[in-house]
Formats: C-alpha cells, sequence, structure tokens
C-alpha cells in the first residue's frame, strides 16, 4: 500500500471513529434529556414515526448501493483520481447516513418516541459496512482477485 492509501485510510478512519462516538455522546444525550418512555399519542406522532422509519429503509440501502457502484467506475482511475473519488464517495456515503440520524434524534426529541432510537440504532448498524479498510483503499487487489477467478 503506497503511503498516500496509507494516509486517506488514517484520515477516513478518524472521520469514521469520531462521527460515530459523537452521534453515540448525541444519541446517549437525547436519552437522558428526553428519557426513554414512549410518549407520542396522537396520530401525527405516529405519521412522523413511520415517515422516520420509511426514510431509514429508504436511504441505508441507497448509500450502500451508490458507493459500491460508483466505487466499482473509480476503480479504473489513476491511483490519485481514485482516491480523491474514494474519499468524496466515502464522505457523501457516511452523511447519508448521518442525515437519516440527525433525523431521527430530532424526531425523538420533539416527539419522544422510540421508534426513533431503533431506526437510528439500525442506520449504526449500517455503519459496520463504512469502515474504511485496506483491501478498498487499493484498486489493484480487487482486479487481481477477479481475474483469479475468471
Amino acid at each position: 500500500m503506497k503511503r498516500e492509501q496509507k494516509q486517506l485510510k488514517t484520515k477516513l478512519s478518524i472521520i469514521f471513529w469520531v462521527n460515530l462516538i459523537t452521534l453515540f455522546a448525541i444519541g446517549i444525550g437525547l436519552l437522558y434529556l428526553v428519557g426513554v418512555t414512549g410518549k407520542s399519542t396522537n396520530e401525527h406522532d405516529f405519521a412522523m414515526e413511520r415517515f422516520g422509519i420509511i426514510i431509514a429503509i429508504i436511504v441505508i440501502p441507497l448509500s450502500l448501493k451508490m458507493f459500491y457502484d460508483k466505487y466499482k467506475k473509480a476503480k479504473e482511475e489513476e491511483i490519485e483520481l481514485f482516491l480523491r473519488k474514494l474519499q468524496t464517495l466515502f464522505t457523501l456515503r457516511m452523511l447519508a447516513l448521518d442525515g437519516v440520524i440527525i433525523l431521527n434524534f430530532i424526531g425523538f426529541y420533539f416527539i419522544g418516541a422510540l421508534n426513533f432510537i431503533y431506526m437510528s440504532g439500525f442506520t449504526l448498524l449500517a455503519f459496520a459496512f463504512c469502515y474504511p479498510t485496506e483491501s478498498v483503499m487499493d484498486p489493484e487487489e480487487k482486479k487481481i482477485e477477479t481475474e483469479e477467478n475468471l
């Protein structure tokens, strides 16, 4: 792995962990402030819960699929361009998942329904697929594996 790839992996790993720890801290803080009792009672609150669930169900697979498709195309580029595209793709994927979590946190804060916290938890599970690994940073590794399988 080249020096640029290692630097990018380190940078993306730091962003990943800082992001994850920040989201956990905000979530725990909201649970402490609002409490864990479900207090939503009217139909508007239930509609907002459904909206939060639908947004999470749509954005999680969409962001993961978008990253994978764009990553496959970027592997064919030169290494410098590939690393720039990879950083952009990584950032966009994290922002999409962060957006879902933040919307759920806002919904939980104002409505108090635990479904928002559950969907935030499911979205946090999607972060397991977002950690930058060495094999993702090296486009040549995937090409070799693919050629051997043919």
